[in-house]
């Protein structure tokens, strides 16, 4: 874990998220904490990346998940994100030039992209072997 991070994403999850979601999350770069939240009596998943954090929130519910999570977080900045939510690799660098722009700021709102679910050539939907096709479309 390193020491201060700039950016903490928190979410709150059940630990039903797929491999593959958890796979791009990690592709975020730059000084970033992630915490994941579980119920109380939530099955922790074992991930083996320094930067995760996972917590047990002391009541049920996504809201007191999500509040336990804010209030471990580290970062200068927070983000939350659902288990389903995608976010741009180069978030941290997103984030750090805007508030660059306007210091004044304390929120930033991000765009929200709906992916359209699609079979791919191969027959498989959007989490196959061609979701990052889909992702390379949406983000060009």
């Amino acid at each position: 874990m390193i020491q201060q991070p700039l950016l903490t994403i928190v979410t709150a999850t059940l630990g039903n998220y797929s491999d593959y979601w958890l796979e791009q999350l990690l592709k975020i770069k730059g000084e970033i904490e992630f915490i994941l939240v579980y119920p109380p009596n939530g099955k922790i998943k074992n991930i083996d990346d320094s930067r995760v954090r996972s917590l047990i929130s002391p009541f049920k519910g996504e809201v007191m998940q999500r509040f336990t999570g804010l209030i471990n977080a580290k970062g200068d900045y927070v983000i939350a994100l659902d288990d389903d939510d995608f976010a741009h690799p180069d978030l941290l660098n997103l984030t750090s030039k805007y508030f660059q722009l306007f210091p004044e700021s304390w929120v930033l709102r991000l765009k929200i992209q709906n992916i359209k679910y699609k079979v791919c050539r191969n027959g498989y939907g959007l989490f196959g072997c061609c979701a990052s096709e889909v992702i390379r479309n949406i983000q060009s």
